[in-house]
């Protein structure tokens, strides 16, 4: 499966610790500390990614990031997604996805903090399907915490062109002020495992900005 310390090491410690996850302003929490750029280990040669995370204008309620994944040698763009979050009633915080109808013309350096090109919900279209939210939750027991978030394999169905059937998707994140920690995994109808790692087996990047 195949999917990076702080330059102002004060202002980072600051929002990690102010992240209690206490249900106010958690949102804002979340997708402040997520801003940077994360790289996997040299050490680590099936995995070769760049992920940069840069803020952008709001184009709705919450807080918005712009999110792109370089991979290879070449760093080619391998995925763009607009991530969307709200505070959620019930405490938490909901990461809505969403992709980029002309994702060429949107290209960010890893150094950068923040997008100079504007956008707006004309540009966007909704990335998954109803049910495959990111819900993130706060944690400090958590190995590679203390925000998790999860998408739910019993609510998140999509259809698979290859496979020509729905198929479940089970994803995680973590998130620390010095990591990112993730992974996938599909699963056909009857459960059985189609790609991904064992439980508990994640590609972690470490923040380089």
């Amino acid at each position: 499966m195949r999917l990076a310390v702080a330059l102002f090491a004060g202002a980072w410690l600051v929002l990690a610790a102010s992240a209690y996850g206490d249900g106010s302003n958690d949102a804002e929490r979340l997708s402040g500390l997520m801003i940077g750029s994360y790289q996997t280990s040299p050490d680590d040669p099936d995995n070769d990614f760049v992920d940069t995370r840069v803020s952008m204008v709001p184009l709705g309620p919450g807080y918005w990031v712009y999110y792109q994944l370089n991979t290879g040698a070449d760093r080619v763009v391998y995925r763009q997604r607009v991530l969307q979050f709200t505070d959620k009633p019930d405490g938490g915080v909901l990461q809505t996805t969403w992709s980029l109808k002309e994702p060429e013309r949107i290209v960010v350096q890893p150094s950068a903090s923040s997008m100079s090109q504007d956008l707006s919900m004309e540009d966007l279209v909704p990335a998954l399907e109803d049910g495959c939210d990111q819900h993130w939750r706060y944690d400090e027991e958590v190995e590679g915490g203390p925000w998790v978030g999860l998408v739910d394999p019993d609510t998140c169905k999509i259809f698979s062109e290859s496979r020509q059937d729905k198929i479940a998707i089970k994803a995680e994140a973590r998130l620390s002020a010095e990591t990112l920690y993730q992974t996938e995994k599909g699963f056909d109808a009857t459960g059985a495992q189609l790609f991904g790692g064992p439980d508990g087996e994640f590609i972690i990047l470490y923040r380089q900005n």
